[in-house]
């Protein structure tokens, strides 16, 4: 979708709405602009599940394994927003008998202590985020006006919204 191979490579797009303007979309935008799509969006991107298993760090209860991470970005365990936008959802209806409280940190769509993974790189410790890529306020924006619901990491924390 948008030319992507992974979510990673959305900050090299540099013109979102162009893209979906062009003619590749137009059953996309009809779909916008009926009055059902009220109701639906895609979520994206995906989020870290849980941090590598290690046996310091995150062992494995009933054997010693490692699991080795640290070829690609895909070998980590990456879960569907959707579910996470499903879980918020039944907790804004579980304590407001009501969906929408959903968006934004104050308002129930705060997603706390997600896993950080910290590794050793060139003598370093680097923290692997928890979302797959770092969405920007305005690319978050961006992808809002085009039925994209964005998972958004807080910088320099473990919760995301």
């Amino acid at each position: 979708f948008m030319g992507l191979n992974s979510w990673t490579e959305l900050p090299n797009i540099k013109d979102l709405y162009a893209i979906f303007e062009g003619p590749a979309y137009t059953k996309w935008r009809a779909l916008r602009d009926s009055e059902d799509s009220r109701y639906l969006g895609l979520t994206a991107p995906r989020f870290l599940l849980r941090q590598p298993y290690s046996p310091t760090d995150n062992p494995v209860k009933n054997f010693n394994y490692y699991e080795d991470v640290s070829q690609n970005h895909e070998d980590y365990l990456w879960g569907n927003t959707a579910w996470m936008l499903a879980c918020n959802i039944a907790d804004s209806f579980a304590k407001y008998r009501w969906c929408p409280n959903i968006i934004g940190p104050q308002s129930g769509g705060a997603v706390k202590d997600l896993p950080v993974h910290l590794f050793e790189t060139m003598g370093q410790i680097q923290a692997k985020i928890p979302t797959e890529v770092l969405v920007t306020d305005r690319r978050e924006f961006e992808l809002a006006e085009e039925g994209f619901i964005t998972l958004t990491m807080r910088k320099d924390s473990d919760n995301a919204d």
